[in-house]
């Protein structure tokens, strides 16, 4: 982007770049020539953190959706993970040494993480589960389906033992995203089975508390109450910040909702 004039030309410029790559290979291209793959996923992986890092590009929410999900498909079909069940079945694999190994568990953390944004994105509605809001609706996939992936990366995080840029808090954060899909999916449910779905994510949340935990060890490290107002001021925004906000906001809502039930 430095390189060039602008920041919308660049955006153009990698654009044009993806679709044409995406127009001119097979679809399953990804697999038959895995080097084109990885540049196609790298300029898709460079594209989704252009809203973070440029004002000036604001994709809709609906557009975020749909090109996440593309992104990660393209990951998915790189190390040939379909579903909870492949994605155990890859961790498996990587549990051995080696380079491979290691560069796999680098790609499948890189998936996990990705897929998890993906998560983290969907709302109800782009289920088309919001009444009269059809036309919102992002994919057509149900929410049991992304949660059962969901559920599998979580039970099998060992698969991103080395891999240096893994953090535990990320853990919670899943556990938050899959809190997320179970909500999707309590909205088509009634009586009993409501209820223990509203259980299963008060558990989520309660697992997800860990990035709680982490904000108070990190006050308790704190020397003074006048030091830490000043850090405040002067520090970057903490990478997690964004996450517990939304995890007090869900805690709210589900809060609200039972005492209607």
């Amino acid at each position: 982007m430095a390189a060039i004039d602008s920041v919308e030309t660049g955006v153009l410029i990698l654009r044009d770049w993806i679709f044409r790559q995406h127009t001119q290979y097979k679809p399953d291209f990804i697999r038959s020539d895995p080097e084109q793959g990885w540049y196609a996923i790298r300029a898709m992986l460079t594209s989704s953190q252009l809203p973070y890092r440029f004002g000036s590009v604001s994709p809709t929410h609906r557009s975020l959706v749909k090109f996440q999900q593309e992104t990660t498909e393209r990951i998915a079909a790189l190390l040939n993970v379909r579903d909870g069940r492949s994605w155990r079945s890859l961790c498996e694999r990587l549990s051995e040494r080696g380079l491979h190994a290691q560069i796999g568990r680098y790609l499948a953390m890189t998936y996990a993480d990705e897929r998890n944004y993906l998560y983290e994105l969907l709302r109800p509605e782009d289920f088309g589960l919001a009444p009269g809001e059809d036309a919102l609706k992002s994919t057509d996939l149900s929410p049991a389906t992304y949660l059962e992936e969901a559920e599998a990366i979580l039970g099998a995080s060992g698969c991103f033992e080395g891999v240096p840029r893994f953090n535990r808090q990320l853990i919670s954060v899943y556990y938050l995203n899959a809190a997320q899909l179970r909500y999707s999916l309590r909205i088509l449910k009634e009586g009993d089975e409501k209820l223990a779905l509203t259980q299963k994510i008060r558990a989520d949340l309660e697992q997800a508390r860990q990035l709680d935990a982490e904000r108070e060890r990190e006050n308790s490290r704190q020397i003074s109450i006048v030091e830490a107002r000043i850090l405040d001021l002067l520090r970057q925004p903490e990478e997690f910040e964004p996450h517990r906000a939304r995890l007090a906001e869900f805690r709210k809502i589900l809060d609200k909702e039972s005492a209607k039930d």
